[in-house]
């Protein structure tokens, strides 16, 4: 399991910032999942890095231990846009890869949960995923998304105990074992 994440988060890695441009580009992508499939896209966003406003107190997910599930943590993008401490689990149609989740405990002091999800832009063109955010076991969110969406997140989290984010495959690249989409969450934290 260790080997396969460690993949999936060097995929998530190694895509390259650009300045604002307009071009058209063949990317043969790498990584489990993704292992000779060619996309090819029109680009003409901002794909610099997204740093997160800074606060006072903050601590992003991506420096946490996870109580359970999987994930990867480090840079990902979204709709165009990296976010340098994301967190991101690749799902598909194989036994095991429809669903995913990540649980972490709130610690004290926290109001807040923020984020940006939305699909890894690693993502095939026809995944779909349900996207949804736990507090203490509610459902907080629920969202069904596809590339190129996005959508911020504001969560009051006052006196919660655990947050899961979670993610399941509802559409896309069927026929295959390979990853069709990566739920992704763009600078996640918790702040005070």
């Amino acid at each position: 399991m260790v080997g396969r994440n460690q993949d999936q988060a060097e995929a998530l890695r190694s895509t390259t910032t650009l300045p604002t441009t307009t071009s058209t580009t063949s990317t043969t992508l790498g990584g489990e999942g993704f292992s000779g499939s060619t996309r090819t896209e029109d680009s003409t966003t901002n794909t610099q890095p997204v740093e997160a406003p800074p606060s006072a107190e903050a601590q992003y997910l991506a420096d946490l231990t996870r109580v359970e599930g999987y994930d990867f943590d480090g840079s990902v993008k979204i709709k165009g846009r990296e976010y340098l401490h994301g967190l991101a689990f690749g799902l598909g149609w194989c036994s095991g890869s429809r669903d995913g989740s990540a649980v972490y405990n709130v610690g004290s002091g926290f109001a807040r949960f923020e984020a940006t999800m939305g699909l890894s832009d690693l993502s095939r063109s026809e995944a779909r995923i349900r996207l949804q955010v736990f507090v203490d076991d509610k459902m907080v969110v629920d969202e069904l998304m596809r590339p190129g969406q996005d959508k911020p997140l504001v969560l009051d989290i006052t006196g919660a105990y655990r947050i899961r984010l979670a993610g399941t495959i509802t559409a896309g690249y069927e026929e295959s074992c390979e990853k069709a989409g990566y739920a992704a969450w763009g600078d996640a934290r918790f702040v005070a």
